[in-house]
């Protein structure tokens, strides 16, 4: 999608709105409700130098709204945010080299699947370093108000994206985190969707902000939202019901 906007950057107009529903493949053993071939929408929104929070936000309460229409079958959802700019703030805070950065971000993004999430931290960034980062998980985020002037503007942000989701009706979100998305390339917001009733099919669907996804395509600055929703744990939530 990125290639194909910066190459059609003079024929778009912007914000630029696109979905696509396709048959995808993956290099991976299969599992219970991920499969090597499987069906995925994917909807995103682009924008030309800048892009309101407000399309982040609408990505949220459009997926949200999907989930609840069919609810009566999968049973609630929950949306949990996280943001890559926090972290970004608090690695600067903590003054992490880039090996170290790579180390911590793969730590919290599997910290649920870890024995022992601090002591991991522990042997990748060191101990003053880890202690910081388990307080965001044990003392809350907000701990961190007032400690430095990045780490305060993406608290800001966060805050303010959750009064954006509450506004438009999306009352399922809460923040989490340790919510990282896998992919390199976020840079703000990222969200997952869960089953409430399906814990251990992990994320229904999800997504988040990338700001230099496109910088390999054109010299324009192209930032953009997206979601995608996998339909192989639907199906597995449905047939279990």
């Amino acid at each position: 999608l990125s290639r194909y906007v910066a190459g059609n950057i003079t024929n778009l107009s912007f914000p630029f709105r696109a979905y696509q529903f396709a048959r995808n493949y993956r290099g991976e053993r299969p599992q219970r409700g991920r499969y090597r071939e499987f069906y995925q929408m994917d909807l995103d929104v682009m924008g030309i130098n800048s892009l309101s929070t407000n399309y982040d936000a609408e990505i949220v309460a459009t997926l949200s709204r999907v989930y609840e229409s069919v609810a009566e079958f999968i049973g609630p959802t929950i949306v949990k945010v996280g943001n890559r700019k926090f972290w970004n703030a608090m690695f600067d805070y903590l003054e992490l080299d880039d090996k170290q950065r790579r180390s911590a971000f793969v730590l919290i993004d599997k910290k649920d699947k870890l024995k022992d999430f601090e002591e991991g931290l522990n042997e990748e960034i060191g101990e003053k370093a880890a202690i910081e980062i388990n307080k965001v998980f044990t003392g809350g985020y907000k701990s961190f108000v007032g400690k430095d002037d990045s780490l305060d503007s993406a608290i800001a942000e966060l805050d303010g994206f959750m009064e954006l989701l509450n506004a438009m009706g999306v009352k399922n979100a809460k923040i989490d985190l340790g919510i990282m998305r896998g992919h390199a390339y976020y840079t703000g917001v990222v969200f997952e969707f869960f089953l409430e009733n399906f814990p251990e099919l992990g994320a229904v669907g999800g997504g988040g902000r990338y700001e230099d996804l496109a910088s390999k395509f054109s010299k324009t600055k192209i930032i953009g939202v997206g979601a995608a929703v996998g339909f192989s744990r639907l199906m597995v939530a449905l047939l279990d019901e």
